[in-house]
């Protein structure tokens, strides 16, 4: 089941969950600092994209969700934008940096997490940085100890764990959807990072998120220089 959230509730995505872009965009400068190319990975409204944007970056747009593309393209007008599902991800591009928050959570199937990293591995020139940032498996147990309920404008959101996996129903309008959420401990991404071929160089709990996990991994290669990665002429 698609959640409404992704599709025809887009419009109202930026409204519901509209924590402040800076914690990230920040932790990302702080690995590879613009210029630089940067990929963002399940890049949704756009948010986090038009920071990177003004900030320096040279940003490229990719999101499964039609109604989230949208918005973010026309965020970002200038942006490279493709609809595009992230285990079989093929731009014909590579970029110095690779931003992807929140969304490996959704891809519940092993097979699938271990495609998406090589794919990004894939998209990376060498030296070139990967800044992860996902649920964390224990923090989020803890979190949801108990189910946890929230309301908002209208949305409603009721949360459990059965085992690894989170099941959060939410309700907008006569829409409602069970989505299916796998955390990832620090143990796994680490597993599967090594096994595209990343050095993981840190494992820290994301800005302002103790739930979440923030992972940086570096392609193998030549580390890319803080300042100094290359920006194609406009």
């Amino acid at each position: 089941m698609t959640r409404p959230l992704y599709d025809e509730h887009a419009s109202r995505y930026d409204t519901l969950f509209d924590d402040p872009v800076e914690p990230w965009v920040d932790a990302v400068a702080e690995e590879v600092p613009p210029p630089a190319l940067l990929l963002d990975a399940g890049c949704g409204t756009g948010r986090h994209a038009l920071a990177f944007s003004a900030r320096g970056y040279a940003v490229t747009l990719v999101d499964a969700a039609p109604a989230l593309l949208a918005q973010a393209r026309a965020r970002v007008p200038d942006a490279p934008a493709t609809l595009a599902d992230l285990r079989s991800l093929d731009l014909g591009a590579s970029f110095d940096v690779i931003a992807c928050r929140g969304v490996l959570n959704d891809v519940v199937e092993d097979d699938g997490r271990q495609a998406v990293l090589d794919r990004f591995a894939a998209h990376l020139e060498p030296g070139g940085v990967l800044v992860l940032d996902v649920r964390e498996l224990d923090a989020t147990r803890e979190r949801y100890a108990g189910g946890r309920h929230l309301e908002r404008e209208g949305f409603v959101s009721d949360g459990r764990m059965e085992g690894d996996l989170l099941h959060v129903v939410e309700r907008l309008g006569d829409d409602v959807s069970d989505a299916v959420i796998r955390p990832w401990s620090v143990e796994e991404v680490e597993r599967r990072l090594a096994a595209a071929g990343f050095g993981v160089r840190t494992s820290t709990p994301s800005p302002g998120r103790p739930d979440r996990l923030m992972a940086v991994a570096c392609r193998s290669g030549d580390p890319i220089p803080r300042g100094g990665p290359r920006v194609p002429p406009r």
